[in-house]
């Protein structure tokens, strides 16, 4: 068969990409939680302790579209800069922009790096006056372990205090009723596979 083509003048319109979404996302430690998928943009990642920074590698599908890590241009399929990492939450933006300019997306991975058992140290004064000085028992740094509880034990062996995701709020009482001086017996737990901190504390009231 052969066909005859005629040919007619127009103008041909290239539209530019309007596709921003990222098509991959590896980081070089931890795991993502959810797993990836470009239609979800809110992302968790927890890393060990001696995790001090982290690189993120994006991939798009369009060639034509920009990215920015925490406002610093990164290219798909190549590992960013090293982002440090501070003990505790850690907030990424990741930033993509498609071939039209116009067209943004942004997708966040919250980086959560594990504290140090070394750095938890229980104060062991307390000392409930009302003075606010060591009114309530403190464990700073407690909060970076959320499956954390203490316990609390009087010479005898028996338990005076517990609480699962402890505050530093325990003020030196059982059932509301202040407790006598003297020394009293601690458990820390901080998570699963963490080493137990033990150790004493004392209370001390005005006379």
């Amino acid at each position: 068969v052969n066909y005859n083509f005629t040919y007619v003048e127009g103008t041909l319109t290239i539209m530019a990409s309007k596709d921003a979404l990222l098509a991959g996302l590896e980081l070089s430690s931890g795991t993502l939680s959810p797993r990836f998928s470009s239609g979800t943009h809110d992302y968790s990642v927890t890393v060990e302790s001696t995790t001090g920074y982290i690189t993120l590698t994006p991939t798009t599908d369009d060639k034509g579209a920009s990215i920015s890590i925490n406002g610093t241009a990164a290219l798909s399929g190549s590992p960013s800069f090293a982002i440090p990492l501070n003990i505790g939450s850690n907030t990424i933006s990741i930033d993509v922009t498609a071939q039209d300019g116009v067209t943004k997306e942004q997708y966040t991975v919250t980086v959560n790096r594990a504290a140090s058992v070394a750095m938890i140290k229980p104060t062991n004064i307390l000392t409930p006056n009302g003075d606010g000085v060591n009114d309530t028992w403190k464990v700073p740094d407690i909060e970076l372990f959320p499956d954390n509880y203490v316990k609390v034990f009087d010479r005898g062996g028996r338990q005076v205090y517990y609480k699962k995701g402890y505050a530093n709020d325990w003020d030196g009482t059982l059932s509301g009723n202040p407790l006598a001086e003297g020394t009293y017996y601690y458990v820390v737990y901080l998570g699963k596979d963490l080493n137990m901190i033990y150790g004493y504390l004392t209370i001390i009231r005005n006379r």
